[in-house]
């Protein structure tokens, strides 16, 4: 079986005012189809930048990737384009961030955010987006999600308190919705989330 992501000897670097620093080093991982990889450590052992390598968004400069290989369903991505990056984020691969609170900005509506992502990788209308949006909403269980996706973030009554670290928090609560909305996503065949 092929792997659906195979990195090997990951190695990026980070130049600095004194000198270049190796962030990671060899770092090797393989995920088939199905399976669910966690990744664990330490601060600053290298997690975060190991997913940000994955995805493309090491910031360069001052990083870069330096040596090995990241393959997406085959396709090695340490080569590939901006412009194939961008298509591939959020609709093959995906990384919840640690502080997924401040992913929305608090003054634009809910709705219009998930609805520009998914014109983004979807190319549909913007009519279209919003009424994927809401069933989004309604499918992570989030009540009345019409009337909810037309609420600015900020209005949105999530408490990042109240956030589940296990659960990623991409949604409010510690319960049911957060890791609903995750075993949802894993039933449907969702992209990898890093």
């Amino acid at each position: 079986m092929s792997a659906l992501l195979d990195i090997k000897d990951l190695r990026v670097t980070f130049n600095t005012r004194y000198g270049e620093v190796t962030a990671l080093d060899s770092v090797s991982l393989h995920v088939n189809e199905g399976e669910t990889l966690g990744v664990v450590g330490e601060s600053g052992c290298g997690k975060s930048i190991t997913a940000l390598a994955t995805i493309g968004l090491i910031p360069s400069p001052p990083g870069r990737i330096a040596g090995g290989s990241i393959a997406l369903n085959g396709e090695e991505l340490t080569s590939a384009s901006e412009a194939r990056l961008r298509a591939l984020r959020g609709a093959e691969i995906a990384m919840i961030f640690q502080e997924p609170m401040t992913s929305l900005n608090p003054v634009f509506t809910v709705g219009a955010q998930i609805a520009e992502a998914i014109m983004l990788h979807q190319k549909v209308s913007r009519d279209t987006a919003m009424k994927d949006a809401v069933a989004l909403l309604d499918r992570v269980g989030i009540p009345s999600p019409a009337e909810r996706a037309r609420l600015p973030a900020s209005a949105f009554g999530w408490d990042a308190s109240a956030c589940d670290d296990r659960d990623g928090c991409l949604l409010p609560s510690k319960g049911a919705h957060s890791r609903r909305a995750d075993n949802s996503a894993r039933r449907d065949g969702a992209s990898p989330n890093l």
